[in-house]
């Protein structure tokens, strides 16, 4: 299935506000105007079904959150916290948590702000390899929560893990070699998606070295790096996910270049 990317819905809508005055007066007199009015609605519904993958992912998660918000609002603490991870459960065996804490939010802004980078990133992942977004948002997440959880016992620290945001980094990564100029509005400005990750990377490697909240950064991080296995696992793909990474590195180098001789 052909998925269109956001910069073709954003030309969509750019021609449906050029045109809307004309609809409002055709609208008086012709039924079919009236009907042409909610154009807009039609190609957000069309544009997020044809990425039905990542839909489903973002489905999951928010019907999974509502759950947990349930639990919390009706005082089944324990029960909720059985579903949290942590690190001191990388020492048995508990694949419910494993996976069930990917589903789960902390607060309705933690879960709206997953759900928007999910349905961006997820899509240009999707255009590229179909079902197996999937298995690189469970791959990454899975890898993220494993390789924090082994940091953290080997530092002797402790806390939880919950949410989404390491399995969505995963995507980031695996998105920005694919189409590092895929053109997103996810930051309201139209970027490449390939400086949208990046800048997400540094700001959690930020938040690593100077930490200031509760926001688990290192397991950020380990999800982003998860896309050495995503190379791995998608074979068929890996020539173009290389060529990607050069462009991605290039960038980073010419970055890195321009700020030592402007500074």
């Amino acid at each position: 299935m052909y998925v269109p990317s956001e910069s073709h819905l954003a030309l969509s809508m750019l021609w449906y506000l050029i045109k809307l005055p004309f609809l409002l007066i055709a609208s008086i007199f012709s039924e079919h105007a009236r009907h042409d009015l909610l154009e807009p609605l039609d190609k957000i519904v069309h544009f997020l079904l044809t990425a039905p993958f990542t839909l489903s992912l973002a489905l999951v998660c928010f019907l999974s959150s509502l759950y947990g918000f349930w639990l919390s609002y009706n005082g089944q603490d324990a029960l909720f916290q059985s579903l949290m991870w942590q690190p001191s459960l990388l020492l048995g065996w508990h694949p419910v948590a494993l996976f069930a804490h990917l589903f789960l939010h902390a607060s309705i802004a933690h879960l709206l702000g997953n759900l928007l980078f999910l349905l961006v990133f997820g899509r240009v992942v999707e255009r590229n390899i179909g079902w197996r977004v999937i298995l690189v948002f469970l791959l990454a997440g899975v890898f993220a929560s494993l390789s924090y959880s082994a940091i953290h016992l080997a530092l002797g620290g402790s806390g939880y893990l919950l949410g989404a945001s390491g399995a969505i980094m995963g995507l980031v990564a695996t998105a920005i070699l694919f189409e590092p100029f895929y053109i997103s509005f996810v930051l309201i400005l139209p970027l490449p998606i390939m400086a949208i990750g990046l800048l997400q990377l540094f700001t959690d490697a930020l938040g690593v070295l100077t930490p200031t909240d509760n926001i688990a950064h290192l397991a950020h991080i380990m999800g982003f790096a998860s896309v050495t296995l995503v190379v791995w696992l998608l074979a068929r793909e890996r020539k173009k996910l290389l060529k990607g990474l050069l462009v991605n590195v290039a960038a980073v180098v010419a970055l890195l270049v321009w700020w030592f001789v402007s500074g």
